[in-house]
């Protein structure tokens, strides 16, 4: 609330389409999900993660009878639309070299990077939540804590299987690339505002708490 009270945020689109690609991969909607990883992608390339872990569980979660290079060109079909759609209008507008240079150049070339330790990785994004989050750093730890436990709830359920996890379960989109955004966050975290992308787990982590305290006291 507090962020967006300040002003518009560059990542809260982000968020949206993050949340509707998982939502969508976890429904087998291929195209669909494939465009909202493309928007993501499109807003802050680092959640470009989405749109390959869509693409990868449309071959790995192939149902019998439907070809899997079906699906993986629903998914391309997909991810490609919106990209090709905003290229040509910043072709339109001779802008093109402008948008490649800041959407991708930019990123890989000219963006100042501070060497830190290993050590210091690590705790960056745990301090950024008490500096950028405040009042809710404590839902937000909870949140994630319950994420580490939900793995561990899904995996019982496939016989401690991670492939039958990831062929059949509908959070496998989910539980897939949480671990890549943690490794990417302890390689290149700028701050608070790429936390951004971690709400919708923690989110998800906190509601389950609620979900799971709620049925223990109407089981009282």
């Amino acid at each position: 609330g507090i962020h967006a009270a300040s002003g518009p945020r560059a990542k809260t689109p982000m968020v949206l389409f993050e949340i509707l690609s998982l939502l969508l991969t976890a429904r087998r909607k291929w195209f669909w999900a494939g465009i909202c990883g493309s928007l993501a992608f499109l807003v802050w390339q680092a959640a470009g993660i989405y749109a390959l872990v869509t693409f990868f569980l449309a071959i790995l979660q192939s149902e019998p009878g439907r070809p899997r290079i079906r699906n993986a060109l629903y998914v391309i079909a997909g991810v490609l639309t919106p990209i090709i759609v905003v290229s040509l209008y910043f072709w339109s507008q001779g802008a093109l070299k402008d948008f490649f240079d800041g959407a991708i150049l930019f990123n890989l070339f000219y963006l100042e990077r501070t060497s830190y330790t290993l050590l210091e990785h690590i705790l960056r994004p745990i301090i950024s939540v008490n500096i950028g989050y405040r009042s809710m750093a404590l839902p937000i730890f909870i949140g994630f804590f319950m994420v580490l436990f939900m793995y561990a709830w899904r995996l019982r359920l496939y016989g401690a299987s991670f492939l039958e996890l990831i062929r059949k379960d509908h959070f496998s989109a989910f539980l897939l690339s949480l671990p890549i955004i943690i490794i990417w966050s302890l390689v290149d975290f700028q701050g608070y505002p790429d936390l951004y992308i971690f709400l919708p787990y923690v989110a998800i982590g906190f509601g389950w708490l609620l979900h799971l305290t709620l049925n223990s006291l109407l089981s009282i």
